[in-house]
């Protein structure tokens, strides 16, 4: 375990999934132990139809909030961000990428990828530093 402050984390894993079959394969394997996905943004978005007009519109009626959470990727400081709901479609947007890392940068404020099971960051990226990395546990 890892302690922030007053709570404890599960360690995380690196894992090297960068692109291709081995992302493909990744992402199937976590879909079956997750229930949201989410992105970083660059800034707390107002409502979904700011997604209208960029990448991640298809998935307006995905999405499953809007809000700050604490992130294991910044020392459990809270960030902004944009969090799914499963569903077809936003497997498809998975499936349709190249590689875990295509995600950074789309329409400039979307960035860093993260899987949530039970409302907890089971998986996170870091996109500028190509990282990837898992709750030990889920290996």
């Amino acid at each position: 375990m890892i302690k922030y402050g007053n709570k404890e984390y599960s360690k995380y894993e690196p894992v090297y999934v960068h692109d291709g079959d081995r992302y493909r394969d990744f992402i199937r394997g976590l879909w079956k132990n997750i229930d949201a996905v989410g992105f970083q943004t660059d800034y707390l978005l107002k409502s979904k139809e700011e997604l209208t007009g960029c990448e991640l519109e298809k998935l307006q009626e995905s999405v499953k909030k809007i809000s700050v959470m604490n992130h294991p990727a910044s020392n459990y400081e809270t960030i902004p961000v944009v969090i799914f709901k499963k569903s077809f479609l936003l497997y498809d947007f998975l499936m349709q990428k190249k590689g875990l890392f295509e995600y950074d940068g789309i329409e400039a404020f979307f960035s860093d990828l993260f899987f949530l099971k039970e409302g907890e960051i089971i998986c996170y990226t870091i996109s500028h530093e190509g990282y990837c990395a898992i709750k030990s546990e889920e290996l």
